[in-house]
């Protein structure tokens, strides 16, 4: 096999490298033995295009027998000997996917319990085909029965035709979940999917080159805040920023003393942090307003649902105690703080 097509080989060879270092993370591969994996997106006379699971579109010339459409490859090799080879797994859950649309819904059911029992192979197949519009089950309900009151009447059915690309989607929620027990888990009624993917493409790009385990065990610290949250679905590609993106994590945190009604803060630059188990700074530490020691303080940053916040009342309506918010505030946002625990500080070096 060689490179080939309508544009020069020294760019196609640029556009490997490129698709290679972004799936194996290697520096200058192209005088280095390389692989890249990817799906067959079309080929025409003996040139074969490659789809790469690190991003890129690979060309490249098929001497002999050439793999067919759609199937998942591996080019590997030098520059000047590449070669390519069928993967069996992953052409085996291709195919498991495209018989979800005929037969009977028990004999849908065992194929998606293979395709769950490939493991990591059958995410970049299943993300390929959430597009697929192929009837899975006619007439499905798909109501929202999640977190209605115990009493009361139930809505109306929904129903609806399912696709294969919305069992896909489903498949690969499921498959993502770890298996591990929580120490906060509790009963309660789920206010959406434990984990969700906004961008499964843009996902995959990010964590192809890990391990199912290895994503598995990322995952845990989300699977402890959803049921911390009461089943606040947990974003996985949002872009937390900020002291979210601290949670659950051992940090040092530098900002400004002070006190409140409800205990000791750390003013930093990205909001509010509250010192566990602290009334008050010691002496000296907080003069009022503005005029607070700089601190470095270190601990474990969790949030919290404790604040005692209410809706303000109308005017010559009784007061109460607690952080007044207004009118049509989600009290259980509002209620929410971050709080270092175990909390030790000193004095924030000079800048």
């Amino acid at each position: 096999m060689r490179f080939s097509g309508s544009v020069s080989t020294a760019i196609l060879v640029s556009m490997l490298a490129a698709a290679a270092k972004a799936a194996a993370g290697e520096a200058d591969l192209v005088e280095q033995p390389w692989s890249v994996t990817g799906r067959v997106a079309s080929i025409v006379g003996k040139s074969v295009t490659v789809d790469a699971d690190g991003g890129g579109r690979i060309v490249a010339d098929v001497r002999g027998g050439a793999p067919r459409e759609g199937a998942w490859v591996r080019l590997s090799g030098r520059e000047d000997a590449p070669s390519w080879k069928p993967l069996r797994e992953r052409e085996e859950v291709e195919r498991l996917v495209l018989r979800l649309a005929g037969g009977t819904l028990k004999e849908k059911d065992s194929l998606q319990r293979r395709i769950r029992e490939a493991g990591w192979a059958a995410f970049p197949v299943l993300i390929a085909h959430l597009d697929d519009a192929r009837v899975y089950e006619k007439g499905r309900d798909v109501q929202n029965y999640m977190g209605l009151p115990e009493r009361g009447p139930l809505p109306k059915p929904v129903l609806a035709d399912v696709t294969v690309g919305e069992v896909c989607a489903d498949l690969l929620g499921r498959m993502l979940i770890p298996r591990y027990r929580s120490p906060h888990e509790r009963v309660f009624k789920p206010r959406g999917e434990m984990l969700v993917v906004r961008d499964w493409r843009a996902w995959w790009r990010k964590n192809h080159s890990k391990t199912l385990a290895r994503v598995h065990k990322e995952l845990e610290p989300l699977v402890d805040r959803y049921y911390k949250s009461g089943g606040d679905p947990q974003v996985i590609d949002d872009a937390r920023r900020g002291l979210a993106a601290m949670l659950d994590q051992d940090v040092t945190l530098e900002g400004t003393a002070a006190d409140q009604k409800l205990g000791a803060v750390l003013l930093t630059g990205d909001g509010v942090v509250w010192i566990d188990g602290l009334e008050s700074w010691p002496s000296g530490y907080y003069k009022g307003g503005r005029d607070g020691r700089r601190l470095r303080v270190k601990g474990r940053l969790v949030e919290r649902e404790d604040l005692p916040v209410f809706e303000s009342p109308p005017a010559g309506g009784l007061q109460r105690s607690g952080v007044p918010v207004p009118a049509g505030t989600d009290l259980r946002k509002a209620s929410r703080r971050f709080v270092l625990t175990k909390a030790s500080w000193e004095d924030a070096p000079a800048p």
